[in-house]
């Protein structure tokens, strides 16, 4: 009798301490509203719905409005919540201008990759730094136009991706692809051949106030999920997944 108390004893002390360490395991889940996901070529849409909550939200509710960027698509989501009851009164707001927001779950936020990014403190956005290939520089936009046209007649589908015109200052800049490093760019430099030895390897930005016109952008790019449904507090979706 004496050593079944022992190992009921020892059973729950084994209980509390695995129900303990699964606490701090999850310390780090928040919730956020998910109001847009938009393909890779579409970050301008992603950014005219990060500036329209910027502007439609309150300063309170537009506290961790973001950008995140996975592997497939560019997300736009607001809040870092651990409060479920705080969560779903923002959706219900959020919903007021984007009527399929819902909510979800994360672990982490220093693990997310973020191109934009607004918080209370007033910190400016924080955007990506990446390679890029620089085509040609133009006072109008005419020249950038045709040679933008060119391109796509010349290059292959894969050569094409993040070709774009960006207004820099009072120039149209024609820039092609985006690379996580410089011997990347250069790699990508050499496949085109000799038509575009000239182009010129620098590191840029992507600020969507700058995009004129981007390849394989329309509103087609636009993903939009028939699949999503109304995530109530006992029902609150796990979305940490690859994205």
């Amino acid at each position: 009798m004496k050593n079944d108390r022992i190992k009921y004893l020892a059973l729950a002390i084994a209980i509390i301490v695995f129900l303990s360490s699964g606490a701090a395991f999850a310390s780090d889940r928040f919730y956020s509203v998910q109001a847009g996901t938009y393909a890779l070529s579409a970050i301008k849409f992603a950014g005219k719905q990060f500036d329209v909550l910027s502007k439609k939200l309150t300063e309170d509710d537009r506290d961790y409005l973001r950008i995140e960027k996975g592997t497939k698509y560019y997300i736009v989501r607001i809040g870092r919540l651990k409060d479920g009851a705080r969560v779903v009164a923002l959706r219900e707001r959020v919903k007021e201008f984007v009527p399929d927001a819902f909510i979800v779950s994360q672990d982490n936020f220093e693990d997310i990759k973020i191109v934009r990014l607004y918080k209370q403190t007033g910190s400016p956005p924080v955007l990506e730094e990446y390679y890029t290939l620089q085509i040609g520089n133009f006072i109008t936009k005419e020249p950038a136009k045709e040679k933008f046209e060119s391109l796509k007649k010349t290059l292959i589908e894969k050569q094409l991706k993040y070709l774009r015109i960006e207004k820099i200052g009072t120039d149209f800049s024609l820039r092609l692809g985006k690379f996580e490093n410089f011997s990347r760019a250069r790699d990508f430099q050499k496949s085109l051949g000799e038509a575009e030895s000239d182009a010129i390897i620098l590191k840029a930005f992507i600020k969507d106030e700058q995009l004129i016109e981007v390849y394989g952008s329309d509103v087609s790019d636009t993903i939009v999920d028939s699949d999503r449904k109304q995530v109530s507090l006992d029902e609150v979706a796990e979305s940490n997944q690859e994205v």
